[in-house]
Order: C-alpha cells, then sequence, then structure tokens
C-alpha cells in the first residue's frame, strides 16, 4: 500500500483529500522557501535536512494552520518534523474537524 492511502486508510480522508493535504503542504513550503522550488519531497524528508529552521518552520505551519483552518502549533509542533509528519498532522486534524463539526 502507498503512502497515500495508508494516511488516508489512517485518518478517514479520501485519498484525493489526503492527495490534496500533501500537495498544499509542499506548496505552501516552496512559496515559505523559494529556493526549494525544484527540490522533490518525499515522505521522509526532513525539515532540517532541506535547510528548514524553526523561523521557517513556524512559518509554515502558521499558513498551513490558515490554509486548512486548523491548529498545529498549540498541539503538535514536536510531531512536525518531516513533510510527511506534516501531511499526517494536517489529515488528521481536518478530519478531526470534520467530526467535530459533524460532517464526518
Amino acid at each position: 500500500m502507498d503512502q497515500i492511502s495508508t494516511l488516508s486508510e489512517k485518518t478517514g480522508l479520501s485519498r484525493g483529500e489526503t492527495q490534496s493535504a500533501l500537495d498544499a503542504v509542499t506548496m505552501i513550503i516552496r512559496r515559505v522557501k523559494p529556493s526549494l522550488t525544484n527540490t522533490e519531497f518525499h515522505h521522509d524528508t526532513r525539515f532540517d535536512a532541506l535547510g528548514i529552521d524553526s523561523l521557517h518552520l513556524i512559518t509554515i505551519l502558521f499558513e498551513i494552520e490558515e490554509y486548512f483552518g486548523i491548529s498545529i502549533v498549540d498541539r503538535n509542533l514536536d510531531d512536525v518534523v518531516s513533510v510527511g509528519e506534516a501531511c499526517e498532522t494536517v489529515c488528521r486534524l481536518v478530519a478531526e474537524k470534520r467530526l467535530a463539526e459533524g460532517r464526518a
């Protein structure tokens, strides 16, 4: 099973929603750090390996929060050290938000 399918199954989001979340996360990373525009990201690509310092990471997380209408910084900052963990956190929080809103 590929990573998108695994994450989709884990969070209850559709495969398309999970892929869209990954696409949005990578778009935000590239917008915050334009030098990564042509960089290929993998699930296990660590932010520190990309040269993303703590200031860039906070900016990325705030932009992700705004884009998805979720709150990462207050609850899950230590869980986000790679592109895959960022996507996983986003998918989990989006799924939780839907459940809380009664749209599951």
